[in-house]
């Protein structure tokens, strides 16, 4: 948690709140909203619905790892394409980072939705670090 905190302050945050979300299995971790204004002002039901959305989204996270398959091997490429999607890169920046055209990196996408089980980039990019397939 104080990793957390120094990167927002790092980060220059000021208006944020902190919420503890707890997993199945022990998968407890600590999420964070910054918001244009300090907290205290928001409207009512605002940092409920907030943690609300924040511990949805963990327990989500969770399932998805739940259903990750171990057999899974990845080629060299696929798992550089992967680790760029999973930093956020997109399929232009990704295929100008590995020297390749965006529509090759659409394949690799794809193979990797297969392979992953997946329909989106997030959900295979949390499959993958499962799994121990890559590191971010």
């Amino acid at each position: 948690m104080k990793a957390h905190l120094d990167k927002l302050r790092a980060l220059g945050v000021r208006n944020w709140v902190g919420f503890a979300l707890y997993g199945p299995r022990n998968r407890d971790a600590f999420g964070s909203a910054g918001f244009s204004s300090e907290p205290s002002e928001l409207a009512e039901g605002v940092l409920t619905a907030t943690h609300s959305i924040l511990s949805s989204a963990h327990l989500q996270i969770c399932r998805i790892m739940d259903r990750a398959n171990p057999e899974i091997s990845l080629s060299q490429r696929e798992r550089q394409v992967l680790e760029l999607m999973g930093s956020g890169k997109t399929s232009v920046e990704i295929g100008t980072i590995l020297a390749i055209s965006p529509e090759t990196v659409k394949t690799y996408t794809k193979r990797l939705y297969e392979k992953l089980e997946a329909n989106d980039r997030v959900t295979a990019t949390v499959r993958a670090l499962k799994l121990g397939l890559v590191e971010l």
